[in-house]
């Protein structure tokens, strides 16, 4: 054996006793024997390979690594304390890294995976049997986003570990710079310099820098030295990829694009969330002065400024330290300067400097990303910037830019990051980028190529609103369309363009274009659908304003009209009967009758909603009427609905059943799903005032599956709780309780207060049935909270009394007695006698209950004439037989002289 060492390494001379210590764990090698130590190795593995042994080899790196690992602790453990931890190898190379950023915070998801991707457990190691493979990861990210501070943080800690004793080599290639890019020779140049050599011993061409480079990775991975190269600012790939080495080693290449040719290992950068960039300025204030308490104490400025910043770190590293300079000044002062979008970039810079040495500010910062666009990347970036919504389609911006190939343009700026795509398919500029673009805008555009773009995405917008609309209004078979084949991808249309339909509408109402005024008249069946009133109320608002000033009727008539609907669903019925019938005049006036019957029909809903049941009759006949006469099936078949729905409110019961039945051929006759749905709704209600409960559990099923069907969420919950009333009046109560369940949650998914107070009190009637007496007292309190947010007087009162019905049956007779007397004044203030009289039987119930007997008497006595007044003969035989127990309980009370 020790003739092969001497063969292998004749300058060494060590003893056959001394390998014999080596080989059982007497002895470790000492540096002046490395060379014989790594010579038995590549002896032993010669062996091994001879026995056709599974042993696989390591390379001579790691056999030092693990020579020195070993030394380190026999050194340690000299003296008789052996260590219990064993420190990392000795850092022998260079490092050249900028320094860490100071309050670092947040991206902890992100910092673990570039350190796992830096570990030495990532991949495996290379051997004489493996091809060399890429070892780079991408960080990419818009300007400003915390890219290089992110890198810095995970590189300083791989350093720490010892994960890199080759070295830890930083550069920044200037890809974005005004000054030249760095060449690979350069930065070949550079890093060889780092690692040791000599100005005299480089090679003088670029290609040979390039080649000392990859040879000099090559001996440093034979020595088990792997090294991790920082790249930053790298703009395109063929900056780097002449530079990047294989592993052992690592690189991270950093850049505001995203580089996909280079390396299938990237992490990309969006800003912060809201928590971490409030944290973000709160530590870089307490820098230096660990007692400034402004973000804790003004949390909600804190969270302005962060929002202004669009939580981007460098705007709020710039930020803080303009406040961290002024430390008296209040978050407040600061976030209200900010508010002014045409100065907010100009605010955003400070005398600081990055981690290159870069000054702060944000518009230079956006700018370099700017001027390294194409042309036509530029033009699209500031045609975006221009746009009223938050965010865009790819269809509706081909029509912005009036290119086949937007897409292209798209996809461009998203790898420059300074487009970003969302999951479904859409496209956002973030807000400091929009503005940035929208002022360089300025300078580069005019103001009428501007406006044309617009003008086309305008028509877009009004031309797709019309044809998804058409769905909303008449029959699947008659609204099929080029654009929308079907109703679920009208729909789906509609709900995913809503945010930008509004806005660019009011945008152009905004400034009296007359184009506003077609596409909100286009969305006002949709606002209908999904309730968004107060959006409806402000955009009609504005449509009437501008038909107004440029003398269209019609408009103004039709606006006024919409404008009708939006303030009834939001309960202000008073204000919707007034812009009604202003509607209807100017129909009257112009000779519209469809438009005139659309306005009465309009009218009887909002008297309806006001309770004026008689005049909301009359409005429903006159509408159905004049339907008729223009032959407008769908629309005679939803006056029709409305007469019932008014005889409902009127206690004619038989006759809504009879009106809504008419509603409903009509609706089928001419296959108007949505229309026959709301009939069979309206029906089963007034089957259920017949006590026609089993047919009234199939209409309002029926009615729930069409509006599940039609995409009718609001009317869908409204269904399914009329479902859950009549299982109820069934007593099968826990079919009750799934139905008005499920439509409190499709209540709540809608944000519709109003909804979810009806289904509250359909389940709490359901609990209070089964025994469940507690968990009916909380679903009716629940029922008055959601009315009262709702503003709907009307049903509070209704909830008020079923709550002191549960809490009678609780024995809690004095919260009862106060909750009837609260529902007693809100049925005298809305004027529903019929509930009034609910109102005082219940109080004389409880009166009866509480031994107030003549109380109790008398209550029941004004119930049976509110009933007889009513015309509720149900409800009077209930009172009289109440009445008749309050007389007994009287009777034997004043017989017993210790009843009080």
């Amino acid at each position: 054996m020790r003739a092969k060492l001497q063969a292998q390494q004749p300058s060494v001379a060590v003893a056959a006793t001394t390998i014999h210590g080596w080989l059982n764990g007497d002895a470790v090698p000492g540096a002046q024997s490395t060379k014989a130590f790594l010579a038995l190795t590549a002896y032993l593995h010669s062996r091994a390979a001879v026995k056709e042994s599974k042993y696989v080899k390591q390379p001579e790196g790691w056999w030092q690594q693990l020579l020195a690992k070993a030394q380190a602790e026999s050194s340690q453990n000299q003296g008789g304390r052996p260590r219990t931890t064993v420190p990392p190898p000795a850092l022998t190379g260079p490092v050249t890294l900028p320094p860490a950023s100071a309050g670092f915070t947040g991206r902890g998801q992100q910092l673990r995976q570039i350190l796992a991707y830096l570990g030495p457990d990532h991949g495996q190691a290379r051997s004489t049997t493996q091809q060399p493979t890429a070892a780079v990861l991408a960080v990419a990210g818009m300007g400003g986003v915390g890219k290089t501070a992110l890198v810095l943080q995970a590189a300083h800690q791989a350093r720490r570990e010892g994960w890199f004793p080759g070295g830890v080599l930083y550069a920044d290639m200037r890809g974005y710079s005004p000054e030249s890019d760095l060449d690979v020779g350069a930065v070949a140049e550079r890093y060889l310099r780092a690692l040791g050599a000599k100005a005299k011993d480089l090679p003088p061409t670029s290609e040979e820098k390039r080649d000392a480079w990859h040879l000099t990775l090559n001996r440093l991975a034979d020595q088990g030295r792997p090294l991790l190269a920082v790249l930053d600012n790298v703009r395109v790939t063929g900056q780097v990829s002449q530079l990047l080495p294989t592993a052992p080693h690592r690189a991270i290449v950093i850049s505001r694009h995203t580089l996909s040719a280079l390396s299938p290992h990237r992490v990309n950068l969006s800003p912060l969330t809201l928590t971490e960039a409030v944290q973000l300025v709160d530590q870089v204030l307490r820098i230096g002065n660990p007692s400034d308490e402004r973000v804790v104490s003004d949390h909600a400025a804190a969270c302005r400024l962060a929002e202004l910043c669009g939580h981007l770190p460098l705007a709020l590293r710039i930020i803080a330290a303009l406040l961290r300079d002024e430390p008296a000044r209040p978050l407040h002062e600061l976030a209200d300067e900010l508010k002014d979008a045409r100065t907010r970039l100009d605010l955003m810079a400070c005398d600081d400097t990055d981690e290159e040495g870069r000054p702060l500010a944000v518009k230079a910062s956006l700018g370099l990303s700017y001027k390294n666009l194409p042309e036509e990347q530029a033009w699209a970036i500031r045609l975006l910037a221009a746009i009223p919504g938050p965010d865009i389609s790819t269809t509706a911006a081909i029509a912005l830019f009036d290119r086949t190939d937007g897409r292209r343009l798209l996809a461009g700026l998203a790898r420059a990051h300074l487009l970003q795509p969302l999951p479904t398919g859409r496209w956002y500029l973030h807000d400091l980028v929009s503005l940035f673009a929208r002022n360089v805008s300025h300078v580069h555009d005019d103001e009428d190529q501007q406006s044309a773009a617009i003008a086309r995405l305008m028509d877009h917008y009004v031309t797709h609103a019309k044809a998804a609309s058409t769905y909303l209004l008449v029959s699947t078979e008659q609204a099929a369309t080029d654009l929308y084949p079907d109703h679920d991808q009208a729909l789906a249309w509609l709900d995913a363009e809503y945010p930008a339909l509004v806005s660019t509408a009011r945008y152009s109402l905004d400034r009296h274009q007359p184009a506003g005024t077609r596409l909100a008249l286009a969305l006002a069946a949709f606002f209908e659908l999904r309730k968004y009133s107060d959006d409806g109320i402000a955009v009609y608002n504005s449509t009437v304003d501008v038909c107004r000033e440029t003398g269209d009727r019609r408009g103004e008539g039709q606006a006024l009209n919409y404008l009708g609907h939006a303030l009834r669903q939001s309960r202000r019925f008073q204000e919707a009967i007034e812009s009604q019938t202003l509607a209807l005049e100017i129909f009257r006036e112009i000779g519209d009758p469809e438009q005139e019957a659309a306005a009465l029909h309009g009218l009887g809903t909002a008297l309806w909603g006001d309770r004026r049941f008689e005049e909301a009759l009359g409005a429903y006949r006159d509408a159905a009427t004049a339907l008729h006469s223009v032959g407008n099936a769908d629309g005679e078949a939803l006056a029709l609905d409305g007469i019932g729905v008014a005889l409902n409110g009127m206690r004619r019961f038989q006759e809504a059943v009879e009106v809504h039945t008419r509603s409903l051929e009509k609706s089928r006759e001419s296959r108007n799903r949505h229309i026959e749905a709301t009939a069979l709704n309206h029906l089963g209600a007034s089957l259920q005032k017949m006590q026609r409960i089993e047919e009234a559990v199939e209409a309002h099923r029926a009615a729930a599956t069409i509006f599940h069907e039609t995409g009718d969420r609001h009317r869908e919950g409204e269904a399914l709780n009329n479902l859950g009333v009549a299982l109820g009046n069934l007593q099968r109560f826990e079919e009750s309780i799934e139905a008005s369940q499920a439509a409190i949650a499709i209540d709540r998914e809608n944000g519709d207060p109003n909804g979810e107070g009806a289904s509250l009190n359909t389940l709490a009637y359901s609990l209070q049935a089964m025994g469940r007496i507690d968990e009916a007292v909380e679903a009716q309190r629940s029922a008055v909270a959601a009315f009262q947010k709702s503003g709907n007087r009307h049903s509070e009162g209704v909830a008020l009394n079923n709550l002191g019905a549960s809490l009678q049956l609780s024995g809690r007779l004095e919260e009862a007695v106060e909750a009837h007397y609260l529902a007693l004044g809100i049925h005298r203030e809305t004027g529903d006698r019929h509930g009034e009289g609910g109102v005082v039987n219940n109080l004389g119930v409880a009166s009866r209950e509480m031994g107030w007997f003549d109380a109790a008497v008398t209550a029941h006595q004004v119930a049976v004439g509110i009933y007889r007044e009513t015309n509720d003969q149900q409800g009077e035989v209930k009172a009289f037989a109440l009445l008749l127990e309050a007389l007994r309980a009287q009777l034997s009370a004043s017989a017993d002289p210790t009843e009080k």
